[in-house]
């Protein structure tokens, strides 16, 4: 076998990291399912989907820059991003909804 074969095609990610993205996972997935059973015309699935796909950017981004090193602020990121990422998202929503009630004809 060549030493070539032996090599790892991807970078490993560090197994700290590995434990935050599967917290990450699980903590998102029962959130995205309740937010599905709810009677709001799907405005707190629309938000948590938003927040659930930019957490996952931030993920990807993090892991990038340190797969090996991950510092203590990144892997808090990973693992505890996704609730003020929801937050604010779903203030956000709420806003742009009150306005675009408020204020019929803008176009946005």
């Amino acid at each position: 076998m060549s030493r070539v074969s032996e090599e790892k095609a991807a970078t490993p990610i560090d197994p700290k990291m590995d434990r935050a993205i599967r917290f990450a996972a699980y903590q998102q997935l029962p959130i995205w399912l309740l937010t599905l059973l709810m009677l709001d015309f799907g405005q707190m699935n629309r938000a948590c989907t938003v927040a659930i796909i930019s957490q996952w950017l931030l993920i990807t981004l993090i892991t990038y820059r340190r797969p090996q090193n991950p510092t203590r602020c990144d892997l808090l990121a990973v693992r505890f991003g996704f609730i003020p990422i929801f937050v604010i998202t779903t203030f956000a929503q709420h806003w742009r909804t009150d306005f675009a009630i408020a204020h019929p004809y803008a176009n946005f």
